[in-house]
């Protein structure tokens, strides 16, 4: 028989060997309700913990959590498993099913189960940017822009017309304060004739 189909299955016998995480899962639960965790605080990580480990038992091309064994769960498959749970959850949900799946192989590794945390190998998801929040209203820019425009003779700093491209600008590029404020004369772009460019 030749070497490499003996050393392929072989691999695929260790891959697919050790305690079934579903099992473990319940053990990790147990023990927190031991602890005294709330039932909003075992809820949570069981749907998470649950939630993303049928994430990876779609991902390992099997048909039930209960053939999920710890061997196939590392750092690479966990990886991919948030990544398939971030399609439909927040980045608030990722980031506590991130922490539960670090918590959980925390408390694998006390019991002397497994020998790595996975999470502490694989990039940490990170949340999107926040995106602009739009201020509804029909004349709000001009509101904006009548405000900015009035002077104020009490202010030692009042510039009515530097106000004005303020609020112009930012309302237009959609900027925000820490960009607008780090612009400079130089940062303006100028066209063939030497004006300003749009």
């Amino acid at each position: 028989m030749p070497q490499p189909a003996a050393t392929s299955i072989a691999t695929g016998r260790r891959r697919s060997s050790g305690p079934r995480v579903g099992e473990l899962i319940d053990s990790f639960l147990d023990q927190l309700a031991s602890g005294g965790a709330s039932t909003h605080a075992l809820g949570a990580y069981r749907r998470d913990l649950r939630g993303v480990a049928d994430r990876l038992v779609t991902a390992q091309g099997l048909d039930d959590v209960s053939r999920l064994r710890l061997s196939q769960v590392d750092s690479v498959a966990l990886e991919a498993g948030m990544a398939a749970w971030a399609t439909d959850h927040g980045p608030s949900s990722v980031a506590r099913a991130w922490a539960a799946w670090s918590s959980f192989f925390t408390y694998l590794i006390s019991q002397g189960i497994a020998r790595a945390n996975p999470t502490e190998a694989a990039p940490r998801p990170k949340p999107p940017p926040p995106t602009p929040k739009l201020i509804a209203g029909g004349n709000v820019s001009e509101r904006l822009l009548s405000a900015a425009a009035m002077p104020e003779p009490s202010s030692p700093s009042a510039w009515a017309e530097r106000d004005v491209a303020l609020v112009a600008t930012l309302g237009l590029t959609g900027l925000g304060v820490s960009e607008l404020l780090s612009l400079s004369l130089g940062s303006l772009r100028r066209d063939a004739s030497g004006g300003p460019s749009s």
